[in-house]
């Protein structure tokens, strides 16, 4: 059985990559802690910090990855935008993920 890759199919999953190289850091450290208490991908109700999530005892950590050392980006396109900057969402992601977990860090 052959399996055909697309040319789409290897350019998305490369746009991976540098995400899955942190999270499996990050979930690593934190099972060398013994700390790790749950791990969620793509959550939708934690706006731009939807990367992943790592639950600890006492912390959430959330991550919304960009790759940008091949493009040129500004402080300005970090800060402004037509619909909801990257700040703006990491904000809101935040204040989401800190409703959600209030006695975590």
């Amino acid at each position: 059985m052959s399996l055909l890759k697309t040319p789409g199919e290897v350019a998305a999953i490369a746009g991976y990559f540098f995400q899955y190289d942190i999270f499996a850091t990050e979930i690593y450290n934190q099972l060398l802690e013994n700390d790790l208490e749950w791990v969620e991908f793509a959550n939708n109700g934690a706006g731009k910090l939807d990367d992943v999530l790592l639950g600890t005892s006492d912390k959430v950590i959330a991550y919304q990855v960009k790759q940008i050392g091949s493009s040129n980006f500004s402080y300005h396109d970090f800060t402004q935008s037509d619909t909801e900057s990257i700040f703006q969402g990491v904000y809101k992601g935040w204040q989401s993920v800190k409703t959600k977990y209030p006695e975590n860090k």
